[in-house]
């Protein structure tokens, strides 16, 4: 959903930033390149430069908390209209839910639930966007976060 948001948004000329939480871990790179030795000859931070595009990849000690990714991206502010974030969903902020079984659980605790992707209304206050028509959530955003 938040790659489909991403081209939406994007296609409308607005800098869209995202970030995707991998709970997991992650592979960034293919085993053998040079990129990839760098990496893992004990490099602190890589960074892969090509014609339109650069990647860093950096060691961290500790899982990092949304707020200090966010404030990472603060120096790339003026060029960033709207950051999208997948994951991080016990993080404080706004949340879109994604409901792919409408006899899902709300989510645990004090949740800043802004609109829902689903069927149908999960909860009457807050408004739902049909997985088909995800212009319409782009639209909710657009107006919401930059008043357009």
């Amino acid at each position: 959903m938040v790659a489909n948001l991403t081209k939406i948004l994007s296609g409308q000329g607005y800098r869209i930033a995202a970030i995707k939480h991998a709970a997991h871990g992650y592979d960034v790179d293919i085993p053998g390149k040079d990129s990839w030795q760098l990496f893992n000859a004990g490099a602190q931070k890589v960074l892969l430069v090509g014609l339109e595009s650069i990647t860093t990849h950096e060691r961290i000690e500790r899982d990092l908390s949304l707020q200090s990714i966010l404030d990472r991206l603060q120096a790339d502010k003026k060029n960033i209209d709207l950051i999208l974030v997948e994951g991080f969903k016990n993080e404080p902020g706004p949340k879109i839910l994604v409901i792919r079984d409408q006899d899902a659980a709300f989510p645990d605790g004090d949740v800043d639930l802004i609109a829902t992707v689903s069927e149908g209304p999960f909860k009457d206050d807050v408004p739902y966007y049909p997985y088909g028509q995800l212009e319409l959530l782009a639209e909710f955003l657009l107006v919401k976060y930059l008043r357009v």
